[in-house]
């Protein structure tokens, strides 16, 4: 998935058409559906299985439970309806992005909790020549939100209750459906935890973390306590292709078959550059934090004395 960076600044254009009183609210809305990748990441630097952290949080980023998370933001508004209006507008801008990556793993469950389906356009890779003009025009669309960020947001307690009742209904659908995502081997929860049930069939895995490297084509991998091994003989980062393998801590995406203890990868293996998704989604996170303070009340005018007064 793109960077919160280039999710806001792409999103500032669009939101700017809405109209000026809804611009911070419709950035806000272009990082909700991630409001749960934080807790995500957290789980895999533990270096303790997520699978069953993930079987919650990952779920929470589809469509209905984040438009349900958008209802009850716009409820702490003085207009919820335009308020979220403009959360929609950010989130569909997400999702719409989303589509267009390579997605391994932890893919967008558009039909949630109905179904689990998960498309994806796999037009490019975050590290990708296309990614990075995706995010020089995210820089740009941020730039302009720190110069012209609209009317600052209006919040009101008086509905904080209705808010908080609809919050609490986007929370707890994830924790219906957890047997099932992990059934139907979501983000490969169930492979991890025995992987023996899945010998001859072809896995689509992502961001697995590589703990050793002995050279082509022998890698060990890693997600959470689980290791796996991967053997592959080519390699693909920013659109070049080698038989060097990745260093230990790097994190490779790969489609493969497991045979035998290990999986097999016929294609390249993707090796992703974490930083560069790192660092700008913090400066995005930081840039957010400042849109969405409350605007500070203005001081109420002191009343004239009158002269009889200062008798």
């Amino acid at each position: 998935m793109s960077d919160w960076l280039t999710h806001m600044g792409w999103t500032y254009g669009p939101a700017r058409a809405l109209g000026r009183a809804t611009v911070r609210l419709a950035l806000l809305g272009a990082v909700l559906p991630d409001a749960a990748t934080p807790a995500v990441v957290a789980v895999n630097l533990a270096h303790f299985h997520p699978g069953a952290i993930e079987s919650y949080l990952q779920p929470l980023q589809a469509p209905a439970p984040t438009l349900l998370l958008a209802c009850a933001i716009a409820l702490l508004t003085a207009a919820p309806r335009r308020s979220l209006a403009a959360l929609v507008l950010g989130m569909a801008l997400h999702y719409a992005l989303d589509l267009t990556q390579v997605r391994y793993g932890g893919s967008v469950y558009f039909l949630y909790p109905l179904s689990w389906w998960c498309p994806s356009l796999d037009l490019y890779w975050p590290e990708s020549p296309a990614n990075l003009a995706l995010l020089a025009a995210g820089v740009v669309g941020v730039g302009w939100a720190l110069v012209h960020p609209g009317a600052p947001i209006r919040w009101r307690r008086r509905r904080a209750g209705l808010a908080a009742l609809v919050a609490a209904a986007a929370l707890a659908m994830p924790a219906l459906t957890l047997e099932s995502f992990v059934a139907t081997n979501q983000n490969n929860v169930d492979f991890f935890a025995r992987p023996a049930a899945y010998e001859g069939r072809t896995l689509r895995l992502a961001n697995l973390e590589v703990v050793a490297a002995a050279g082509a084509p022998s890698l060990t991998v890693r997600k959470g306590d689980h290791h796996l091994a991967v053997r592959a003989g080519q390699f693909e980062s920013w659109g070049r292709v080698s038989d060097a393998p990745p260093a230990p801590g790097q994190r490779i995406s790969f489609a493969a078959a497991y045979r035998h203890g290990a999986l097999e990868a016929s294609d390249p293996v993707h090796v992703h550059f974490r930083p560069l998704r790192t660092w700008t989604s913090l400066a995005a996170l930081a840039i957010l934090a400042c849109l969405l303070r409350p605007a500070r009340r203005a001081a109420r005018p002191v009343r004239a004395q009158s002269p009889a007064h200062d008798r």
